[in-house]
């Protein structure tokens, strides 16, 4: 019955949702570089193929918005079930905050697609790493000094993007767990110490002058909730000198012979050279002993005869791996004693990786929306070029994506970009350089930013409008100082004409004598006319109506001046 239920219950998810999701997501980790793993759904048809698509979220939230999910590059449409997601980490380069991503899988054939699997990762607690550099300083009769640093991560310096950066220098909030466990083996000793990445200096001391001593160190990260261990050490080995210093051979230095030859990419020849002592002690021969690192590490041994008239020596060594170090310490061998130089060493590099940048890159737009982007091959080993990365950029809030690459192969000297070609900010073109068998290395990068111009129609439109613009608001000013002006006189109004005209008595009449002592006894009234003003009044000359008025009164109606009547401080007519 339970099996019943559970089988029905998967026919209504698959009805509903379509699949099911991936499962058994996880994430494994080498020096800060993380890979996220997971299963297909239990109720896919194995003829059926499925397409994944890996997710990230900016926030750590779980309840977000689909829409806020963005797609990871590299992990857009795999077949596989596996994806590098370190790009999610390097936008943020904060290794102590969890990051959330989801994997959505889709049916080709039907073309259902399912409910995303959700992962947490948390970069601090899933650190696995390499085994340190060892950097040899002082070397004396006692005393051996050396600095250790830790492996080298995917991620590259901001400012300088050529610049690898070490997992403590991406990741300083790690320092005080990852710790170099160092192992000195002489003879007949073993010494043991331990520090952390914060103070990566060790020092080993009493020691027996002109011996030789094996440095071994190894990795360890304190996590959360485990401990890990690099799975292999660094190994160095050292002499420490004897008191005739001056029997030691001087500027020991080992370089590539020649340039490699492009037919046998995998091996070099070396020359190593240096020069005779100081001291003028007879020297009977050189002990040369040569370390070839690597996964088949080997040690060699060369006599060199000496000449008392020679001051410079060379010795050529053939056919060694070129992906492999080589260390060389050189002897000088007295009648009593020998003297060891320093260790001078070669590492490995890609073919002619310093010179290897394109030339003469340039990038011209054609009227059909295309980029085209051109160069030349560099000058050095041009057999070795295997091929060409593009890379370019899109303006910020324009497409559907921001930047986007491409490889050619190395007869191509042109690429066109066609969609969005209007929009390309910047190009970058790499050589891929042969690094070995079957083995490719990015060598120098060209780059050549691309001024964005506006359209002249738009500045034309702006121009007009901001001149319109300016237009309007000095007419809107005149109008609103002239509204002001008239506003103001109107509020201001002037007397234009008085008269004085007689009336008889009426309901409607008011008046009142003039005098009491007037002759006649007539009543009188009295009329102001008083006009708004109008614009420029001020510069008429008043119209006299008064004197017109007055002159058609009978001479007994006029009335004579009262200076101690009520109206006396009234205006006289005459």
């Amino acid at each position: 019955m339970i099996k019943i239920c559970f089988f029905l219950g998967l026919i209504f998810v698959k009805i509903v949702h379509g699949l099911l999701p991936p499962t058994d997501g996880k994430f494994e980790s080498h020096d800060l570089d993380f890979n996220l793993t997971w299963s297909a759904p239990s109720d896919v048809i194995e003829v059926h193929t499925l397409r994944y698509t890996v997710y990230y979220a900016e926030h750590t939230s779980i309840y977000l918005d689909d829409s806020l999910w963005k797609e990871v590059s590299g992990c857009i449409n795999l077949t596989s079930t596996y994806c590098k997601v370190t790009s999610v980490i390097d936008l943020f380069r904060d290794f102590s905050v969890k990051t959330v991503l989801r994997i959505k899988a889709i049916d080709e054939t039907t073309g259902d697609s399912s409910q995303p699997l959700q992962v947490e990762l948390f970069p601090d607690r899933n650190v696995h790493l390499s085994s340190p550099t060892i950097n040899i300083g002082e070397v004396s009769q006692h005393l051996v000094t050396l600095r250790l640093s830790g492996p080298k991560s995917p991620y590259r310096d901001v400012g300088d993007t050529k610049t690898i950066l070490r997992v403590e220098e991406v990741a300083p909030s790690l320092k005080d767990q990852i710790y170099y466990i160092v192992t000195l083996e002489g003879r007949d000793s073993r010494e043991i110490k331990e520090t952390t990445a914060r103070y990566p200096y060790m020092e080993f001391s009493n020691l027996i002058p002109g011996s030789e001593y094996k440095i071994l160190a190894r990795t360890k990260f304190y996590g959360v909730f485990e401990t890990t261990h690099s799975q292999h050490s660094s190994t160095q080995l050292v002499y420490t000198t004897l008191d005739a210093v001056l029997n030691k051979p001087l500027d020991v230095e080992v370089k590539d012979k020649e340039i490699i030859d492009c037919t046998h990419p995998d091996l070099r020849d070396v020359v190593v050279t240096w020069k005779r002592p100081v001291s003028h002690e007879y020297i009977s021969f050189y002990d040369m002993n040569v370390w070839i690192a690597g996964h088949e590490s080997r040690k060699m041994s060369f006599v060199i005869p000496s000449d008392i008239n020679r001051t410079f020596y060379s010795f050529s060594l053939s056919s060694l791996p070129r992906w492999s170090r080589v260390d060389v310490i050189v002897f000088a061998n007295t009648s009593f004693a020998g003297c060891a130089s320093f260790k001078s060493a070669l590492y490995p590099h890609a073919v002619d990786e310093e010179r290897s940048q394109p030339e003469n890159l340039s990038a011209v737009r054609t009227n059909s929306n295309t980029l085209v982007i051109i160069w030349r091959p560099p000058s050095s080993c041009p057999e070795c070029i295997m091929g060409y990365e593009v890379f370019w950029e899109l303006a910020i809030n324009r497409g559907s994506m921001t930047n986007t690459r491409d490889t050619v192969a190395n007869d191509v000297l042109r690429y066109e970009i066609s969609q969005d070609g209007d929009d390309v900010t910047m190009v970058q073109v790499s050589t891929l350089l042969r690094s070995g068998t079957n083995m490719q290395k990015t060598g120098e990068t060209a780059v050549f930013g691309i001024y964005q111009e506006e359209p002249e129609g738009i500045l034309r439109t702006i121009t007009v409008c901001l001149g319109v613009a300016i237009l309007s608001m000095l007419t809107l000013v005149i109008y609103f100082y002239k509204s002001k002006s008239k506003k103001r006189r109107k509020e201001d109004p002037k007397i234009l004409d008085i008269s004085i005209t007689p009336k008889y008595y009426s309901e409607s009449n008011i008046f009142r004598q003039y005098s009491s002592s007037s002759s006649s006894g007539q009543p009188y009234s009295r009329s102001i006319y008083v006009r708004e003003p109008e614009i420029f009044d001020e510069l008429l000359p008043l119209k006299k109506t008064t004197s017109s008025v007055n002159d058609n009164l009978p001479e007994k109606s006029q009335p004579e001046t009262n200076p101690d009547s009520q109206d006396s401080g009234q205006c006289d007519p005459d």
